[in-house]
């Protein structure tokens, strides 16, 4: 609603009618897509809190545990996880910072193309920001290990909702014959 509001709200209006009145379907289509997508992304946070505990040595970057298996029947054998220190370490953590984008990048694609029809410039500042967002989770994450990817992760997230946003809006006002 801001960037609608106290931008270019006159050229958006005009934007958002040339859409049309069925364009209010793709762009709730849109958002709903982009929901599931990071709530996918979100779901597995339930059960990695009760398999990979926070603190030293933590598993974080561990995407999936894995077991040996054995055709003599079960053994007491250790899970295998990702190697988290020295070189193999930042090599790993920066494949699983490439990975969470690859999870997330088709509903940030959607919804860039969606919003900037109507909003260019402030998708464009966006996608500016979500780059670098994306570029210091990687890094911080590669070099500094779990947690310190946060204000990376924080920016690129926060992109997110307001492209998310930006698109529920416009099918609001597709819907609604609401002129901001």
């Amino acid at each position: 609603w801001a960037i609608a509001h106290f931008g270019s709200s006159v050229q958006y209006t005009s934007r958002i009618q040339a859409l049309g009145d069925d364009a209010g379907y793709l762009y709730a289509g849109a958002f709903v897509f982009s929901f599931m997508v990071g709530f996918l992304n979100k779901f597995p946070m339930v059960y990695k809190s009760q398999v990979i505990k926070s603190g030293p040595g933590s598993l974080n970057s561990n995407m999936q545990i894995f077991k040996v298996l054995s055709p003599a029947g079960p053994q007491l054998l250790p899970y295998i996880v990702l190697e988290e220190d020295g070189t193999v370490g930042e090599y790993n953590r920066a494949n699983r910072s490439l990975f969470h984008f690859n999870e997330n990048v088709a509903s940030i694609i959607v919804n860039i193309v969606l919003a900037g029809r109507v909003f260019a410039f402030p998708v464009f500042i966006l996608i500016c920001v979500f780059c670098f967002g994306r570029l210091l989770h990687q890094i911080m994450y590669a070099e500094g290990g779990y947690g310190k990817h946060a204000p990376g992760f924080i920016i690129a997230l926060l992109v997110d909702s307001i492209l998310e946003g930006l698109v529920l809006f416009i099918a609001i006002v597709i819907f609604s014959g609401w002129a901001f």
